[in-house]
């Protein structure tokens, strides 16, 4: 898949907007900005190995970020950061960390954060939002779903795939809200199953 990094940003942006719906909607999202490399927290970039689209990967390596930790084989992390409108919350900032091999085209992960009040009650069904957002993007099936406890927050794990022009890959992902932040962790490769690399970059993500 072509700029595959590019379109799970995109999706993550919808994601984004639509995790909000159980509260007030959420306005269009304005053009965003980039830098080469994460500026945040005591990271150490992944080297490259074969990626999340494979089952044999380098050692993961954690990088660890200003209020979670992720471990990841892939390059990285880059920081990506994107401008949206909300009603909730006004104007806030979203904060893609992106690792990816710039020989493979097929493989990224991803850890997105996201300012996003709400109330106790609507988290499960803010997080349910999300997940829709994150696989309506692409039209993906959403083969799992389970709830997850990540250190004292309430998070969903799910499992997708879905097809395009290159093929069919899988998203493995995970979500979750503390201290009024949304996050947003995915893992794109080949093939309809996630692999065990996917899975450990998805299960590795923690909150502090």
């Amino acid at each position: 898949m072509r700029a595959l990094p590019r379109l799970v940003f995109a999706l993550l942006v919808v994601a984004a907007c639509k995790g909000k719906s159980a509260e007030p909607t959420v306005g269009s999202a304005a053009a965003g900005s980039a830098a080469p490399t994460a500026g945040s927290g005591s990271a150490t970039a992944a080297g490259s190995g074969s990626g999340t689209g494979s089952a044999t990967a380098a050692t993961p390596k954690v990088f660890d970020g200003p209020t979670f930790t992720v471990a990841s084989t892939l390059p990285g992390p880059k920081l990506e950061t994107k401008d949206i409108e909300t009603e909730v919350a006004g104007k806030t900032t979203m904060t893609a960390y992106e690792f990816a091999d710039p020989s493979d085209d097929n493989s990224v992960e991803m850890v997105e954060t996201n300012p996003n009040p709400v109330k106790p009650g609507t988290i499960s069904k803010v997080l349910e939002n999300t997940i829709d957002g994150m696989t309506g993007a692409v039209k993906a099936t959403v083969d799992e779903k389970h709830l997850v406890t990540i250190g004292s927050a309430r998070g969903y794990d799910f499992n997708a795939h879905f097809i395009d022009e290159d093929g069919e890959f899988f998203m493995r992902g995970r979500v979750a809200i503390k201290d009024d932040t949304l996050y947003q962790v995915i893992a794109l490769g080949k093939g309809e199953k996630p692999t065990p690399v996917a899975d450990a970059f998805v299960e590795s993500f923690s909150l502090k």
